[in-house]
């Protein structure tokens, strides 16, 4: 991003008053109490600075940059966790709300006499015995409350501030000296309105030497588990239709001290196994029937036997919130004003909650493990430089976190998700779709304001459209903020992508670099499905990489030098998308959708034993991968996947996504609780006992009844008709996600890819069906065929044993020019024969 959208703005009048700025360093005098209208704030306790905005109480740490305690006006009800964990693991307390560690949060002041919540403990410890047995609550400095969770930084000294004006209240926490970086912490509040404003800024001064990088970037509401029950989702995934709430397990569900039931990280309690011990009633999960196919042994809307926190991730390409409710209250997340601040690209996940937390992840190296990180000095290709030569700040956000009820116009879960993106929409260029109750940004050229007028109530609360406070506010502006009433529009018409809707996409994002990875400048993206045609609206000036696939095929157009100057529309010259096909097709398996979602397991099915009917059929099934047992769906086959891609010598055609597995594994135990299968078993070895007894008869079987033995390859077979006119035979294969290399042999013709290392994506781990996404085409000359009408045999073998890949979709072809990148002409594929390996070249255009 050139600097010029970095430079440092003088402070600006709003609508009248001039802001008051307050900068404290820890060893200067206090200011106490400064009101301004219905914003106060008070700040002679450095733990606990007291805000008030006439709709919501708040209590800052300013020390550590955290809000320990929200409370709506006129009620004792605390929004926030305050229940300090119960279980000493491996020597660190837990909190039992959500399995992380309860060190770190904020000792209550002693004079504090705040709500703690129905979660709040208010006497001796409870549980397993920490270091001090007769430690009273709060111990071990909860809570914690709403705070960023970063990755990369560490050391440094922190200096709070903030500033009041008559429309506005920005607090933050600035820490220097820290690897290499400056970085602040904001929080805004407006009056009378039940939010608060985020953004997070980072820079990195030219006296400042050496690298370093920063992994994550992410916010975190450790919101009461009594008060919000229920998480809400919609657009997720682009298969889903309509709003999708699911109720949350227990708290006792997703927690325990032992470290067999956690089955994936016993330094984060990740994965909790809800299995029952057997033989023992109502020993870890509340429920009591424990039969087999008994639907009570887990909790009612959950489906599933894992408490996971990473479930329930959402794609970035119409996400414009998510949220938590119970019975009262909801907490929702608005993304829409900052959500061109997000780094990966659109077809990036990110994690909605952790557990029952409402999480906010702008920047993270989850599911894409390699090329997300922001770095403090230059790194060719895929990371974001934060030049060392001029004062530049990279800043992610402002997003907006609402706090609503039920009561006036607020009856249902849909109308506070509708209240809370109304509410924080900055910009009138969105627009509300009621058929798929989500708000998108307007491809049409026109910008309808679809808020609601300000003297309009709903539940109690007052709405407040916050069109001018970002364009205004002085802190967020001289931190890097490019008001809107500067920016400019892109207009692009693309021929041959007309379709149906969420299918064809427009991407602005860095220039010179694939969209996946764009980091250096802001990222757009339009659905450009209907005609080909759209406008990128309020676009920070710069210039930029357009990058435009449509799903359903493989190629990936991408032109770069996109201009985008202030106040002025930038029309793109019109351009035909060209699908790169290599010859005549053969046969597929899957869809190249940048997704493993359309196979076995990828999208919601019904799910015997347990009797759980997922409806509507087709959304993405993000859930944890130890809920499937590969080797007993793949039993009648011994354990290999076998697919008839045509009909044959072999059989008939398959024609069937569900018998191609949504992930391939070397090896598959995932190390599920013993003590489910054997009382005496405290461990994660469970699934020696639950693997089929045909696995420890294959051949190089290993481990107690063959449980680490390598997954046999995978099996594709087929026949051809005529081959004349055709040199060579290429399968194209999309990967979704991967974590090692594959050997692919036709007819025994062995052709290998390895991935490198920076595309390694573990959304398998967290429960996603995507990461980096690469596609590959493997070449063999067409003399590797069998004779017509015999069978031909495909094997694909993953080489790591403990590693697994997503496939997104397959093709074969017979081509008579092959595909060859310097033959074809295209560049966003990586190219494998016998002799050669040529990877994609991200870095030039792509016709």
């Amino acid at each position: 991003m050139s600097k010029k959208h970095f430079t440092k703005r003088a402070p600006v009048c709003l609508f009248g008053a001039v802001a008051a700025v307050f900068l404290l360093s820890p060893a200067a005098p206090r200011a106490q109490t400064q009101t301004n209208g219905s914003l106060s704030i008070n700040t002679s306790n450095p733990s606990d600075w007291i805000i008030s905005n006439g709709a919501l109480t708040i209590d800052y740490n300013s020390n550590s940059g955290a809000i320990w305690s929200v409370v709506p006006a006129g009620s004792n009800d605390q929004l926030i966790d305050f229940d300090p964990g119960e279980s000493v693991v491996n020597g660190s307390v837990f909190d039992a709300a959500d399995g992380e560690s309860a060190v770190g949060g904020t000792p209550l002041p002693a004079t504090w006499s705040g709500p703690t919540g129905p979660e709040g403990r208010n006497g001796p410890w409870v549980g397993s015995t920490p270091p001090n047995p007769n430690a009273t609550w709060p111990a071990y400095n909860e809570p914690k409350g709403f705070y960023m969770d970063l990755s990369g930084f560490s050391g440094g000294t922190n200096v709070p501030g903030y500033q009041l004006a008559a429309s506005y209240l920005d607090f933050w926490v600035t820490t220097t000296a820290v690897n290499n970086f400056i970085y602040a912490q904001h929080f805004i509040v407006t009056p009378n309105d039940p939010g608060i404003h985020i953004y997070f800024s980072v820079s990195r001064p030219s006296s400042y030497a050496g690298s370093s990088s920063i992994g994550q970037v992410q916010w975190i509401f450790r919101d009461d588990t009594g008060l919000f029950t229920n998480l809400y989702n919609v657009n997720a995934d682009l298969s889903m239709s309509h709003p999708v709430i699911t109720p949350l397990p227990s708290v006792d569900d997703c927690f325990s001290s032992d470290d067999g039931r956690n089955v994936q990280d016993t330094t984060g309690r990740d994965t909790i196994d809800l299995h029952p011990q057997v033989g023992v009633t109502n020993a870890f999960s509340p429920y009591t029937d424990f039969s087999p196919g008994a639907n009570v042994a887990i909790p009612e809307g959950f489906h599933r036997h894992f408490c996971v926190k990473y479930d329930y991730s959402s794609y970035e390409y119409i996400h414009p919130a998510h949220g938590v409710f119970g019975s009262k209250y909801g907490l929702w997340v608005v993304f829409t004003p900052g959500h061109d601040t997000f780094i990966g690209g659109p077809e990036k996940q990110n994690l909605d909650f952790t557990g029952g937390i409402l999480t906010i992840e702008p920047l993270s190296d989850h599911y894409m493990t390699g090329g997300l990180t922001v770095t403090s000095a230059p790194n060719p290709g895929n990371t974001q430089y934060v030049s060392g030569t001029t004062l530049t700040n990279r800043i992610f956000g402002p997003f907006y976190v609402r706090i609503n009820k039920f009561g006036g116009d607020i009856r249902t879960p849909d109308d506070m998700y509708e209240d809370a993106v109304t509410a924080g929409t900055a910009h009138s260029c969105f627009n509300y779709d009621p058929v798929r109750k989500n708000f998108f940004r307007s491809s049409s050229g026109s910008c309808g304001d679809t808020r609601a007028s300000d003297d309009q109530t709903d539940g109690g609360f007052s709405d407040m459209p916050f069109e001018n406070l970002y364009d205004n506010e002085a802190e967020l502006q001289s931190s890097g903020f490019v008001p809107f009433d500067t920016r400019g529009d892109v207009n692009v018409d693309v021929r041959r992508v007309e379709g149906a809707p969420k299918t064809a996409w427009a991407v602005l994002s860095q220039n010179g670099e694939n969209q996946i990875v764009s980091a250096k400048s802001y990222q757009y993206v339009m659905d450009i499905s209907r005609t080909g045609q759209g406008t990128f609206h309020d676009v920070v000036p710069g210039t930029y990489r357009l990058s435009v696939f449509d799903l359903g095929k493989f190629g990936e157009y991408r032109d770069d030098n996109v201009v985008v100057n202030g106040n002025q529309a930038t029309v793109v010259p019109t351009f035909t998308f060209q699908p790169e096909d290599f010859g005549r097709t053969l046969w597929t398996i899957g869809t190249p959708d940048r997704s493993s979602h359309e196979f076995l397991h990828g999208h919601d099915t019904y799910n015997p034993p347990f009797g759980y009917e997922d409806q509507p059929y087709g959304f993405d099934d993000r859930e944890y991968w130890g809920n499937w047992n590969y080797w007993a769906d793949f039993a009648s086959t011994n354990g290999a996947v076998i697919y008839n891609a045509t009909s044959g010598p072999d059989g008939p055609a398959t024609n069937n996504p569900d018998a191609w597995n949504y992930a391939h594994c070397g090896t598959f135990d995932p190390g599920i609780y013993g003590g489910a299968y054997v009382a005496s078993d405290d461990s994660t070895d469970g699934y020696m006992y639950e693997i089929p007894s045909y696995v420890s008869t294959l051949s190089g079987a290993s481990g107690t009844n063959g449980v680490t033995t390598r997954t046999p390859p995978w099996q594709i077979h087929f026949t051809t008709g005529s081959t004349s006119g055709y040199s060579y035979v290429v399968l194209t294969q999309g990967l979704a996600a991967t974590q090692a290399g594959e050997t692919i042999s036709l007819n025994g013709n062995a052709l290998t890819y390895t991935p490198a290392s920076t595309y390694n994506s573990d959304a398998y781990e967290r429960s996603g069906l995507s990461g980096y996404y690469e596609w590959v085409a493997y070449q063999w000359p067409v003399a590797d065929l069998n004779p017509p009408g015999k069978d031909n045999v495909i094997t694909i073998q993953v080489s790591s044993p403990g590693s697994c890949n997503m496939d997104d979709a397959l093709r074969f072809e017979l081509s008579a020019n092959g595909a060859q990148p310097s033959v074809t002409g295209w560049n966003d594929y990586t190219f494998v024969t016998a002799a050669t390996t040529a990877p994609a070249d991200d870095t030039v255009p792509n016709p």
